[in-house]
């Protein structure tokens, strides 16, 4: 599957995701949206999931693929960033796939029309771009798996 379409506030983006889940709760999410800038394609992403202990995190990553520079972003780094409007925006559209209940996180009705996994839970768009994430995301406080 490509891309994901999703609205957020009325207007529909084009978004990038991973989801892998097992029985219907989420263990992990990733989000972002590449935009064209003047300095190349940058990725505004966002990710949420379990990091032990019955407790969910996420935070926010930013990655220009023209320099190949990284960044990982907690939530209090966002406010103020000269980019926070794109961080906001791929957090918004995160939420619109999942819900939490009650501490677990599970597919909304929209993230069940998109989420077609593979044996193992986990499903990836065809664009995705794990190679970009690879750096930044061993910073994150969740572990992403590709297969069991």
């Amino acid at each position: 599957m490509s891309a994901l379409k999703i609205d957020v506030e009325n207007v529909s983006y084009d978004f990038h995701g991973y989801i892998a889940a097992d029985d219907g709760f989420v263990s992990s999410i990733v989000l972002y949206i590449v935009l064209s800038k003047s300095n190349g394609n940058i990725l505004f992403g966002a990710y949420y999931g379990a990091v032990g202990g019955g407790e969910n995190d996420g935070g926010f990553f930013l990655i220009n693929i023209e320099n190949g520079s990284s960044k990982h972003l907690d939530y209090d780094e966002v406010d103020g960033h000269s980019q926070a409007g794109f961080f906001d925006l791929v957090m918004k559209a995160l939420w619109t796939l999942i819900d939490d209940n009650e501490g677990d996180l599970i597919l909304s009705d929209e993230g069940s029309k998109h989420y077609a996994p593979d044996n193992d839970g986990i499903w990836v768009d065809s664009e995705f771009d794990g190679d970009s994430l690879d750096e930044v995301s061993k910073q994150w406080k969740i572990l992403l798996r590709f297969e069991s």
